[in-house]
């Protein structure tokens, strides 16, 4: 489902933070940087609605194919038809498509109403007060209007914008706090919050955001010049406290967006003994990254010290090693072709890392003890 998909990018979110810092003065002397500021509480603004009302319809629709409560069923089939088909599986595809222009607040409250009974929630994953702030969020920032391009920056439209400054602030801090209303699955912006939140100088998040207009004015104002950031170090400094799986998203999100400063950061977050950096997925997404990334993926598989016994789970291949020497006599569906693809994931992996590495030679020798474990067993289909 990709209803968490965040549009905003992380300059962005920099820019957003560092344009807040300008006073009152700065703000009426500079009308560029309130155009800015407004263009970007516009663009957040429909953002987050689209994604708060597809997030509380997915934990009605996820509830609601999962849910053994036969009353929460009969109420949840009472809204969720008007907005999407009865068909489960279509729905789930077009529940991305849902906009927040066509839902009634009227419902929303009856469903609030749902999330709030805690007979329905009782012993349940789903739905419970967190959906109910997030609704109570929604229609707060529903109620608000699209800020305007005023002629004359005044006073009062200063403070209107402020407001607009505060509420898109409080969403993004009970996101950061909460990890839930605008999706569990933005640990990348998760990240950026813990960086803004603990920089409090706006001429480094001018920096970040690469604003030279914004830059340029702190520089001005401060009277003093500024030394480059180390994004990487930034990035290593708030990564503190993230598990693997928070870990692994964001340096999918490193590559999907060519950071390598985060790229470089997570490989050094991570524990030696975490072998998620070695899945076939992640080490794919590197391999078409391009160079940069390669060379400092071989330089840290390199530096690790791991023996077959560590491997543990380390993906999808050593799991089906196992079920493999578990089976009846039938051949399971699919596995000669994912043998395949597993011998070609070793050797693309022993290209790029060299045969020495600890890891290398740990994947081959479970790679060797399994195929002979099996292949008396199955030499037949493994011909």
């Amino acid at each position: 489902m990709n209803w968490y998909k965040l549009a905003i990018t992380q300059k962005q979110i920099y820019d957003f933070y560092a344009l807040q810092h300008l006073s009152d003065e700065a703000l009426q002397e500079r009308p560029d940087f309130v155009f800015n500021l407004i263009s970007l509480i516009s663009e957040m603004r429909e953002e987050y609605l689209n994604i708060l009302i597809q997030g509380i319809f997915s934990e009605l629709l996820q509830a609601f194919i999962g849910g053994k409560n036969e009353q929460y069923i009969r109420l949840i089939q009472k809204y969720l038809p008007s907005y999407l088909p009865q068909n489960k599986i279509k729905a789930s595809q077009e529940l991305s498509q849902i906009k927040w222009q066509q839902i009634n607040p009227a419902d929303l409250n009856e469903i609030k109403k749902i999330f709030n009974n805690h007979y329905l929630w009782e012993n349940s994953k789903f739905g419970g007060n967190a959906w109910v702030d997030i609704i109570d969020w929604f229609l707060r920032l529903r109620k608000t209007s699209p800020l305007p391009y005023p002629k004359v920056i005044s006073k009062d439209f200063i403070n209107k914008l402020r407001e607009m400054v505060v509420l898109i602030d409080t969403i993004h801090s009970v996101y950061h706090n909460r990890s839930a209303i605008l999706g569990d699955k933005l640990h990348w912006f998760e990240l950026i919050l813990e960086i803004v939140k603990n920089i409090d100088n706006p001429t480094t998040l001018a920096q970040l955001s690469k604003n030279v207009d914004l830059l340029k004015y702190y520089r001005n104002q401060s009277g003093k010049s500024t030394s480059r950031v180390d994004r990487e170090k930034l990035y290593y400094d708030n990564l503190k406290g993230f598990g693997m799986e928070k870990l692994s998203k964001i340096l999918l999100f490193a590559l999907e967006s060519k950071d390598l400063d985060l790229f470089k950061a997570v490989l050094k977050s991570s524990s030696p003994h975490e072998t998620e950096f070695l899945y076939p997925k992640i080490f794919y997404a590197i391999i078409q990254a391009g160079t940069p990334f390669k060379e400092y993926y071989a330089h840290w598989i390199n530096s690790l010290n791991i023996h077959p016994s560590g491997l543990g789970s380390i993906n999808e291949f050593v799991w089906f090693f196992a079920q493999l020497k578990t089976w009846g006599m039938e051949w399971h569906f699919g596995a000669k072709d994912k043998l395949q693809r597993l011998e070609k994931w070793l050797q693309d992996f022993k290209m790029l890392v060299g045969p020495n590495a600890s890891v290398v030679q740990a994947l081959q020798q479970e790679y060797d003890d399994s195929i002979n474990a099996i292949r008396e067993k199955w030499k037949n289909e493994l011909v």
